[in-house]
Order: C-alpha cells, then sequence, then structure tokens
C-alpha cells in the first residue's frame, strides 16, 4: 500500500500498529528506506493542534522528528489528515516490562533527558500533559525521543473535561477550574521518576489510599515510610527527595523544571555513548 503527501513524496505503509477512536497509527519506509510512522486522523479537527505543537518543536533533539511537513496524503486513492514522524525502537513502558529495570546511571541520563525536553515545551508555553513511559522512545541509536502530543495545550487553560491517563494525573485537574500546565507535567514527571526507580505504580496496591491520603495532606516526603518495604524498592536519599519535589499537592509549591535539572541528583551524569552502550546490554 502506498501514501502519497501532497508534496509528491511517496511512502510505503506495511503495518497497521493500532487503530483507536479518533487515529490510526501506521508503519513503513520512505523511498529512501527510512522507516516511519504515520498517524491518521479519522476527523480533521483533532490535526491541527498535533501537528502544529510538534512542528513548533522540531529544533530539540530529544522531541519526535516529521519526517515530512505536509499534513494531508492520499492512500489507495482516498485523502487522510495526518502527519509522518520518524521510527523509534521501543518505549519505556515495555523496556521495564520486557527487560527490566534499568541501571541507575541509565535512569539519571534518560530522565535528564526527558526533563530538557519537557523544559523546552514549557519554554515555548506549551504543556504536554500526557507524560508517561509509554510516551517515552529510544530511537536506532538509543537517544530519547518525547513524542505523542496530542493532548498537548498552551501552558494555562480552564479544565472542561478530565483528560489523559489517570495514574499521572495531577490532582488540580480534578479540583480547579484552571490548571498550570508546567506544574500538571512536573507532578507527571515525579510519578514516572518513582516507577523508574522503584518498578512499580505509585497509586497501585494496597496501599494506595494512604500514599494518596499522604499527597493530599501535602505530605509528599512521608511517602517513602510507607513503600520502603515494597519490593524493587531501592532508590537513593536525593532521588526520593527529588521524586518528594515533584509530588506535593499545592502546584504552586511544586518545583519547576528548572528546579529539577539544577539538582544535584544529576551530578556526573554519564556520556551519550556510556548511555548507547548500557542500554545495548539492557535490551540482550
Amino acid at each position: 500500500m502506498f501514501a502519497k503527501s501532497k508534496q509528491g513524496l511517496t511512502y510505503i505503509v506495511t503495518n497497521k500498529l493500532y487503530d483507536s477512536y479518533n487515529s490510526v497509527l501506521l508503519s513503513g519506509i520512505s523511498m529512501n528506506n527510512v522507516n516511519m510512522i504515520m498517524k491518521i486522523f479519522k476527523k480533521t479537527d483533532n490535526i491541527s493542534n498535533e501537528f502544529d505543537i510538534i512542528k513548533k518543536l522540531q529544533d530539540h533533539d530529544n522531541i519526535i522528528k516529521l519526517l515530512d511537513h505536509n499534513n494531508q496524503f492520499t492512500i489507495d486513492y482516498a485523502e487522510y489528515h495526518g502527519f509522518i514522524m520518524e521510527k523509534c525502537t521501543i518505549d519505556f513502558m515495555d523496556i521495564y516490562l520486557k527487560y527490566g529495570k534499568l541501571d541507575n546511571r541509565l535512569i539519571k541520563y534518560y530522565f535528564h533527558k526527558l526533563c530538557e525536553s519537557v523544559k523546552y515545551c514549557h519554554k515555548n508555553d506549551i504543556a504536554h500533559l500526557d507524560l508517561k513511559p509509554e510516551n517515552m522512545l529510544i530511537d536506532n541509536n538509543y537517544e530519547f525521543k518525547l513524542a505523542d502530543f496530542g493532548l498537548s495545550k498552551q501552558c494555562f487553560f480552564d479544565v472542561e473535561y478530565l483528560f489523559g491517563t489517570p495514574s499521572y494525573m495531577a490532582p488540580e485537574l480534578q479540583l480547579n477550574k484552571k490548571v498550570d500546565g508546567k506544574k500538571y507535567d512536573v507532578w507527571a514527571l515525579g510519578v514516572i521518576l518513582f516507577i523508574m526507580t522503584t518498578s512499580i505504580m505509585p497509586w497501585n496496591g494496597n496501599e494506595t489510599n494512604k500514599l494518596k491520603q499522604l499527597i493530599l495532606d501535602n505530605k509528599s516526603n512521608k511517602i517513602w515510610e510507607i513503600v520502603k518495604d515494597w519490593p524493587c524498592f531501592d532508590p537513593e536519599d536525593e532521588v526520593k527527595d527529588l521524586i518528594s519535589k515533584m509530588l506535593i499537592f499545592n502546584p504552586e509549591e511544586r518545583c519547576s523544571t528548572e528546579d529539577i535539572l539544577k539538582n544535584s541528583w544529576f551530578n556526573n551524569i554519564i556520556t551519550k555513548e556510556e548511555a548507547k552502550k548500557l542500554m545495548m546490554i539492557h535490551l540482550l
């Protein structure tokens, strides 16, 4: 099956990856043998926001890249709206499920890349709003890519309905009509770092209500007393302190991406080459 953009570029579509209520994800290759992902929208009003946001963020190395800046395609003589992105190898949820917890050096390296990419979004007045391991990708060179901007918005917005993935959803989304998207993203970063360092979702299991109550009482630094006996629990004190600063109930007291990146835990990050070697070994 062939897809052709308005610019005349041709792509070979090989597989359907998923079919959701508003979009279809296809994989394939370009005519110069570059692997690609095509996201096709079932309603034309769904494309403009995500496409425009990704275009605006193309200057950052850790944001998923567009391979074609057109958003209209012909597939088997039918016209569709969508866009074409680079194809990555694996997402972080699959890494943890299939290969287990990462080496602490890799956690630090890739979480730093995630925070840098989110900081860049915020600098451009964009909140991602769906940060989770499934949207954290690794490309063919084992470098980090942030993807899926389908829920992204300008940084301040009125809440009209609940959206996103509940496990990463900041509490203010359910309580206030006005949300600071930057602080919302920071909450999700705290959940992600918790998962990366413990291999466990913070809000699952018998202790869920106790953990949530500590957050509601603005005592996020106390969550470690509850989870200290959980399997795979071994974060350093600096990591626990950093997570506690992100999982603060009051968004005004929550740290920023700039604060996160200045944290002393990020001292002595491994190089890109070292990260590549370690990840290659991890994925064997």
